[in-house]
């Protein structure tokens, strides 16, 4: 995995002390923070800057952080955004279900401790490292597999065909 220091993430929270702390924690562990106090800031600098990760409070003074993901993973240049939603005060379990229904890929409830925070954070950027790897290799094999000049064909058990090349068609 990269150096966290090249990701950046996002800290969503309208309460100050809260961030400052959340913030403070990840940069220690050596990640870059941007940090915003409302839904629109968070919205906004999601377009600009294209964080890596949202930690994205649920009770903001504008909207709620359940709508922020939805339109975080609704838009296509921001939908690759990993979001880790966290409240104090939506700690149900309706509630986590909502926010990872509504697109959030993680959930955790405060307080939580920072090593918690930071591994989670580290659990999720591999994750999304691993896909990235997985999707690349896959388009390699895509592109080998249409360059082969003999005619291919991949069949499953009942000998349907699944794939063929450029070359079969």
């Amino acid at each position: 995995m990269p150096e966290e220091s090249k990701f950046n993430i996002l800290i969503v929270d309208d309460n100050d002390a809260s961030r400052y702390a959340k913030g403070r924690t990840l940069r220690q562990a050596g990640f870059e923070v941007k940090e915003a106090a409302s839904g629109d800031e968070a919205l906004r600098l999601a377009e600009t800057e294209r964080p890596r990760m949202a930690l994205l409070d649920v009770n903001l003074p504008d909207m709620n952080g359940f709508e922020v993901c939805r339109h975080i993973k609704s838009n296509p240049s921001t939908s690759s955004i990993l979001v880790l939603q966290m409240s104090a005060s939506f700690t149900r379990d309706t509630d986590r279900a909502r926010g990872l229904e509504g697109g959030a890929d993680s959930y955790l409830t405060e307080p939580v401790e920072p090593e918690v925070l930071v591994a989670t954070v580290k659990a999720l950027l591999r994750l999304r490292e691993a896909e990235e790897a997985v999707r690349i290799s896959a388009r390699h094999w895509h592109m080998t597999f249409d360059a082969i000049s003999e005619g291919i064909a991949l069949l499953d058990l009942q000998g349907r065909v699944l794939r063929c090349n450029q070359a079969l068609t």
